[in-house]
């Protein structure tokens, strides 16, 4: 059983992203670990929001290689949307904020060939929501649940609209199914 580790950065919507993304390991027979553990496969869910959230995604990045040279190194989420290249001189697996579910596939892929894998699309010409679900949360007592991703506010500020793209919503009775599902199995605050 290959074990793995989520370490997340950022905002609430990747709280809720690397939740999904705990699920589906799970489900796909993985054993989930503490970040600071020796585990086969690290996966940095990153910010960047400032310089600072940056450098802290490299940090952890690092950190992970440091801990075990052998491991899957994977980054996905706003930094590697927006830092490809960078992104790519640290972790096996890019990854951008579309298609972080392809995870599992993209792991088997890496152990399969060991060449490094690029998987960031363009947000702002594809504007698809991607479908996540939680069905048990694994890391927090209080469930966070995505509703939409995007903006299209482009404040001077802000990297956002750029790394997440256009406002996209969900399905509402997908939302409703996940929370009485998430009620369901025992969370009390959502």
């Amino acid at each position: 059983m290959r074990t793995f580790s989520v370490l997340t950065l950022g905002c609430k919507v990747n709280s809720y992203e690397s939740e999904a993304l705990i699920n589906k390991l799970l489900d796909c027979g993985y054993e989930l670990k503490n970040f600071n553990e020796i585990c086969d496969v690290y996966i940095v869910n990153s910010c960047t929001v400032t310089k600072t959230s940056d450098q802290k995604s490299r940090q952890m990045l690092h950190g992970a290689r440091r801990k075990n040279s052998n491991a899957v190194i994977v980054v996905m989420g706003c930094y590697s949307q927006l830092n490809q290249e960078e992104a790519s001189s640290i972790a096996d697996i890019v990854i951008g904020t579309n298609n972080k579910l392809d995870v599992v596939e993209l792991i088997n892929s890496y152990l399969t060939t060991k060449e490094q894998i690029m998987h960031v699309t363009d947000v702002l010409t594809n504007p698809k929501y991607e479908e996540m679900k939680v069905s048990v949360l694994k890391t927090h007592t209080r469930a966070f649940i995505k509703v939409q991703d995007g903006c299209e506010n482009y404040c001077s500020y802000c990297a956002i609209p750029y790394s997440r793209g256009k406002i996209r919503s969900r399905n509402p009775e997908n939302v409703i199914n996940e929370i009485a599902n998430l009620v369901k199995n025992g969370t009390k605050e959502v």
